[in-house]
């Protein structure tokens, strides 16, 4: 099956034109009536969002892949892992006016500023957040899909939430077999493991006792491999997984597992550490 990330010649316009983002420099760009900030590193944790811009935590090439993927059918059902600023959210709803964004995040604490552009214009049922909500609690996400979307499919999935493996399988295993036939699931920050800077490389890194996400690409990968028909393709940046899923339908009634979706001529494949 043939690669299929970036559009066809003649198909770049897939995402509504008047959509486009305006970039004022490489830390800031509008799309229609709202700002953002574009922040990574240290200086995105030091950043908060207001009425003046959402923060969002995504360099400009990143954005720029997302506006390359080859979205052949419209993205009317979005799910944000992770709402941190309120920035993606917003991203996802201008560019593409979607029937229904949920968003859910483990800090308790609603983002200000989101919630009062969400109640000023009237968008409570279009965009949906969930606070308080850990990403691997199967129990509590299914619940919140099945109210908000019921039996339709998800067109696009984006995970930056956690990014810790277990967290981010737990979220993969269950969530991708929703994601229509043709959409896209982004793993954002697996590489933080690999990262070329002392405070990641050093003692362990920041986070010593987890293993590295980088575990579940290589997962995706094989898959790729052995089972096409549910993951087509997968492209990776530094910071950026982006996984197209197959054509394969899901109609089993049994719980996906991405662990028994690939092969290795029946021998263990082992984690790195």
């Amino acid at each position: 099956m043939p690669f299929n990330l970036w559009p066809a010649a003649g198909k770049r316009n897939k995402i509504p034109g008047k959509r486009k983002l305006r970039w004022k420099s490489d830390h800031v760009f509008t799309i229609d009536d709202v700002t953002f900030i574009v922040e990574t590193g240290d200086p995105l944790y030091a950043a908060t969002s207001s009425a003046q811009g959402f923060v969002i935590g995504k360099s400009r090439r990143q954005l720029e892949t997302l506006m390359g993927l080859n979205f052949d059918r419209p993205v009317k059902r979005v799910l944000d892992l992770g709402i941190y600023q309120g920035g993606s959210v917003m991203f996802y709803h201008k560019l593409f006016a979607p029937e229904k964004i949920v968003a859910i995040d483990l800090n308790k604490e609603p983002v200000a500023p989101l919630e009062s552009y969400i109640g000023q214009k009237k968008l409570g049922q279009v965009i949906r957040t969930y606070y308080g909500v850990d990403q691997a609690d199967d129990e509590a996400i299914r619940k919140i899909l099945d109210g908000e979307m019921g039996r339709e499919s998800i067109d696009l999935v984006v995970d930056d939430a956690s990014h810790f493996l277990r967290e981010s399988r737990a979220s993969f295993n269950l969530l991708f077999p929703r994601v229509t036939p043709g959409g896209y699931y982004i793993i954002e920050d697996w590489g933080w493991a690999h990262w070329h800077d002392a405070y990641w490389q050093e003692n362990g890194g920041p986070w010593p006792e987890d293993p590295p996400l980088t575990n579940l690409i290589f997962e995706i990968t094989m898959a790729l491999a052995s089972s096409p028909e549910w993951v087509e393709s997968i492209f990776l940046l530094p910071a950026y997984a982006v996984i197209r899923r197959g054509e394969q339908e899901n109609d089993s009634g049994q719980r996906f597992d991405l662990s028994g979706r690939y092969l290795n001529r029946g021998r263990q494949v082992r984690l790195l550490v």
